[in-house]
């Protein structure tokens, strides 16, 4: 329950062998590739296969995206993840079917858009041609030796009469049709002579009339629709003969899914290889690896033919940081983690941080029946979507803050808010007999619960200024934990042992003073600026002061839960019996999600504050190892 010593490793392989050494320490998982500096002789690697993968990993994603939407299989939250071999996982095979896969998917879908795009063209086009359907003559009539004709639309506020009326005037031998209308337009089709052509078009543009015209359609407007009808419905009939295509089976799209991953992995692996520098015939790198693995990396590079070399961290390096925690103690790295993991050389807070926020967050949700859900939802996720990395850790992290729930729920007396009683007033209109409290209500007795708030936060304090003198003894300060920590415990013991003993209290009380006026300035260089400097140092009460009454949100959190948690089973009483189970559920749903959401970022608020503020060194960068990290599919580990 530590963090993890790191040592830094330095690797020249052959650079024929380059990309077998990175695919070995990703099937390893346990070496961190960083980017090494350039060298006289040697330069950066560059790997043109990088851009050819990117592409891959595109085509595949596009394929994925398409599989869903076309699929003739339903995978729900619940479905197992597909597996494969670690073997199948690096054979070229599995990325070679799935782009065979993603390239006829994908091109089905192109012919599917296309075809769909050209069928609403049409569609389109055929709708210009339906107000002429009256029309029995070709849409583009050829002019005669005499006469002429003219398509035109005239606005819908200008009646067939004064359309009429309109080309009569421009030339009295023309006859006008009104070939159809509708709100906007009126559909008109005039037959001239061809002298008198151009008055009566100049005539229709006067009343807001445009000229159509259908150039090289010798056809009827019916004989034209129904040709583009036969059109569009050979496109249909296309258009399904290509979405059958796409019915994908759930093997191909397991095997998508595995491609996915797989090229992922591979650029992964191509980043690290450019990270390297090299020749034409040599290869290294350098990272860094937790120590433990020092003996097993060894004996892998000697089998290997591999030149090494591992080496404690310098002084100015800052190696990753990898934390070894207890089953119990590693989903509270999420927590961690959410404010910035520990430095390299700092310690590690989760088993100290762990109790204590499982603690507060079941004394600030404080009633059994929400812990019992949220236990209960943890549960379910881990055994049916069987998750992993941080989700698996969150979801861990719910069990055991949904235990300390029930915990202090049961203490408190708290089941749904005070549901137990309000059941049975509402069954029976008498009160319940019983306290359901197996140690005292906040509801009823705030202020022991504020009491206990603030010894809880007294003692988180307390837990912090001991870690912060550990790390002091353990980097040889002795003497310094003593006087910056020590006497501020004597102190703290003093204002205890007042409350008891008011006369041993002021003494022990004034000793822990003295200690810290005395002590305090000691970095100063003359001894009038020590000594104010240990005098300003008991300023410093008002911060633990400070610090303590913060807990005092443990009080608030706990009775806003129970109160809203009670005022909706009354409310649920007021209905009747079928009205309060309609109120109790919409009720307390509500007020376990807005609880849950307070006691999370309280919880959490406690330890990056109050606690973490005594001791913690932050700005540490996780180990982020070369390995088989997959989205989609689980890799079943073997030997390669």
């Amino acid at each position: 329950m530590a963090i993890v010593r790191m040592k830094h490793l330095s690797v020249m392989a052959m650079a024929s062998e380059r990309k077998k050494l990175l695919e070995l320490l990703s099937h390893i998982g346990v070496v961190e590739i960083s980017e090494t500096a350039e060298c006289d002789g040697f330069s950066r690697v560059e790997n043109p296969v990088s851009e050819k993968l990117l592409e891959e990993l595109t085509t595949v994603k596009s394929a994925i995206s398409l599989a869903k939407r076309y699929g003739s299989f339903k995978k729900g939250m619940f479905t197992p993840r597909p597996a494969v071999t670690e073997r199948e996982f690096f054979d070229d095979a599995l990325i070679s079917a799935a782009l065979s896969d993603a390239k006829r998917i994908t091109d089905a879908e192109a012919m599917l858009s296309r075809d769909r795009a050209e069928a609403a063209r049409l569609s389109a086009v055929a709708e210009t041609y339906t107000p002429w359907c009256e029309l029995d003559v070709p849409l583009d009539t050829p002019s005669g030796r005499f006469y002429d004709t003219t398509l035109a639309t005239v606005p819908a506020s200008k009646s067939a009469e004064d359309i009429g009326q309109t080309v009569a005037a421009a030339s009295e031998l023309s006859e006008c049709f009104v070939v159809s209308a509708d709100r906007e337009l009126n559909y008109v089709f005039v037959l001239s002579f061809c002298d008198d052509t151009e008055r009566v078009r100049d005539a229709l543009k006067q009343i807001g009339g445009a000229i159509v015209r259908f150039a090289g359609v010798d056809k009827t407007a019916k004989e034209k629709i129904s040709e583009l009808q036969k059109e569009i419905s050979e496109l249909e009939k296309a258009i399904s003969e290509t979405e059958a295509s796409l019915s994908v089976t759930e093997d191909v799209y397991d095997r998508l899914l595995a491609a996915h991953d797989a090229l992922e992995t591979r650029i992964s692996v191509a980043d690290a290889e450019e990270m390297g520098i090299g020749t034409e015939r040599v290869f290294y790198i350098e990272g860094w690896c937790p120590a433990r693995e020092e003996k097993m990396l060894t004996e892998i590079f000697e089998e290997n033919g591999t030149a090494y070399e591992f080496r404690d961290p310098e002084e100015d390096e800052e190696p990753p940081t990898l934390t070894h925690s207890a089953r119990f103690i590693s989903p509270f790295e999420t927590v961690t983690n959410m404010y910035s993991p520990p430095a390299y050389r700092g310690i590690d807070p989760n088993p100290t941080m762990a109790p204590f926020f499982a603690m507060f967050f079941g004394i600030m949700l404080s009633d059994a029946g929400y812990g019992l859900l949220l236990m209960l939802a943890g549960i379910f996720a881990l055994v049916k979507m069987k998750p992993r990395g941080g989700f698996k850790n969150f979801m861990q992290l719910a069990i055991i803050c949904g235990a300390s729930t029930v915990l202090w729920g049961l203490l408190f007396g708290g089941f749904f808010g005070d549901a137990i009683p309000s059941v049975y007033r509402l069954f029976t209109g008498k009160v319940f007999p019983y306290e359901t409290a197996l140690w005292f209500n906040p509801t009823n007795d705030p202020m022991t619960m504020l009491i206990f708030s603030l010894i809880l936060g007294g003692i988180q304090i307390v837990a912090g200024m001991a870690v912060k003198a550990y790390m002091m003894i353990r980097d040889g300060q002795v003497w310094d934990a003593i006087f910056d920590i020590g006497f501020w415990w004597v102190l703290f013991a003093g204002a205890i042992t007042c409350i008891f003993n008011a006369k041993v209290g002021l003494y022990v009380l004034g000793a822990g003073a003295l200690g810290l006026i005395l002590t305090q300035g000691r970095a100063k260089k003359n001894i009038i600026g020590k000594f104010f400097s240990g005098v300003l140092s008991l300023y410093d009460i008002t911060g633990y002061f400070s610090d303590i009454l913060s807990y005092s949100r443990l009080l608030a959190l706990s009775l806003s839960t129970a109160v809203v948690g009670n005022v909706i089973n009354t409310m649920g009483i007021l209905t009747g019996p079928i009205g309060f189970f309609v109120v109790f559920v919409i009720g307390h749903v509500f007020n376990i999600a807005i609880n849950l959401v307070g006691s999370f970022v309280h919880s959490a608020r406690l330890q990056y504050v109050e606690y973490f503020g005594k001791f913690y060194e932050s700005g540490g960068r996780l180990f982020s190892p070369l390995s088989i990290k997959t989205k989609n599919i689980d890799v079943i580990k073997e030997e390669i």
